[in-house]
């Protein structure tokens, strides 16, 4: 499987970083120190998956990134606690929900984490045996091989299953997004056509009263100049101009009723063309997600292997420091309240990343 290129990963870090920077900005220290931390892990998976890739601006990075969060930890963990007496939670309750914006990078279940250490601890062991083989055509070593096959396949699909079904779920909500926005070039389409027939209708309507205005002036010009003819025509044209007027006034009232309906029709057309802009908007950025999610799955598989690895060693350990530490204050009579409060959450948040 081919490598892919670790560029968008580092962009989106890039992305999330400034998302975090106005945060903080705005005294939103919870949500920029989540924002650094999620910065912090697309920062390091560039950084084991392509270590070639710009390493120094990279690791510069990191440290940026780790440096930062360590600067807002205080005001962070704060807001945190305020937020749990207002809500009457724990500190180790849910997290808080992350913006539509970010990359979110699934994690492996604590299940599938052993499954993926054990299918690499038995593949390793194959490739030895293998590479101990006396004959490459000898049937043991066949048979090694096709199982070694067997477990890779086995590997693969196991650590690649949650950024799987996270591209599936971008794909039908791309689906979902591209419907909604052909819905609405329909209507939009259907809208100016409506709107081409209401313009036809009210030209129409000002020339038949135009028109109709011209032969009531005409009338009345033939009944001045036949004030002396017989009665019985004077009555008759007098009968035509009041026919006239009247259907001069019914004109009137459709070209105004017309006039009316060209206004709505011309706000539906906005409102229609609006709602399209911000429908291709989000599947722009829908695109851009499952772009990355492919990226991510076209990582070679020992690479992927070698990072959930250490991802699974890395947050083990952050969880024994986290427990020794607890245990330590436990201990300690005079620890202060919020060094306690400050001790579970770090177990809490070890906690959490596990199961994640």
């Amino acid at each position: 499987m081919g490598r892919f290129k670790p560029s968008d990963v580092y962009f989106q870090a890039w992305l999330t970083v400034r998302d975090a920077e106005k945060a903080e900005k705005d005294d939103k220290f919870l949500e920029a120190f989540n924002r650094y931390d999620k910065a912090r892990q697309l920062f390091e998976s560039v950084a084991l998956s392509d270590p070639e890739f710009k390493p120094d601006l990279v690791k510069t990075r990191r440290e940026s990134t780790t440096q930062a969060m360590s600067a807002i930890r205080t005001k962070a963990l704060g807001e945190r606690n305020r937020l749990a007496r207002r809500t009457g939670d724990l500190v180790e309750g849910k997290p808080v929900p992350r913006g539509h914006g970010d990359l979110n990078i699934p994690q492996l279940s604590r299940e599938d984490q052993s499954k993926v250490t054990a299918l690499q601890r038995q593949i390793e062991q194959y490739r030895d045996e293998l590479r101990k083989a006396h004959s490459d055509r000898d049937a043991n070593a066949v048979r090694l091989r096709e199982a070694l096959r067997q477990l890779e396949q086995e590997r693969d699909r196991v650590a690649r299953a949650p950024v799987s079904n996270q591209l599936q779920d971008l794909n039908r909500r791309i689906r979902k997004v591209e419907d909604e926005r052909d819905t609405m070039f329909k209507a939009l389409r259907d809208s100016r056509t409506a709107h081409q027939e209401v313009l036809s209708q009210l030209a129409v309507a000002k020339a038949d009263a135009a028109a109709a205005q011209k032969r009531a002036t005409d009338l009345e010009e033939v009944v001045n100049v036949q004030q002396s003819a017989a009665k019985e025509v004077v009555e008759g044209l007098r009968r035509q101009l009041k026919e006239l007027r009247d259907s001069l006034v019914e004109k009137d009232r459709k070209y105004i009723a017309l006039e009316a309906r060209n206004a709505q029709l011309d706000r539906q057309l906005g409102e229609a063309r609006a709602e399209v802009h911000d429908l291709r908007d989000e599947r722009d950025a829908l695109l851009v997600q499952r772009d990355q999610m492919v990226a991510l799955l076209k990582l070679n598989e020992s690479e992927r292997v070698q990072l959930l690895i250490k991802q699974n060693m890395d947050l083990g350990r952050d969880l024994k420091t986290a427990r020794d530490r607890l245990k330590a204050l436990h201990t300690d009579n005079n620890a202060t309240k919020d060094q306690l409060i400050e001790a579970k959450r770090d177990l809490a948040q070890a906690k959490g990343r596990l199961i994640d």
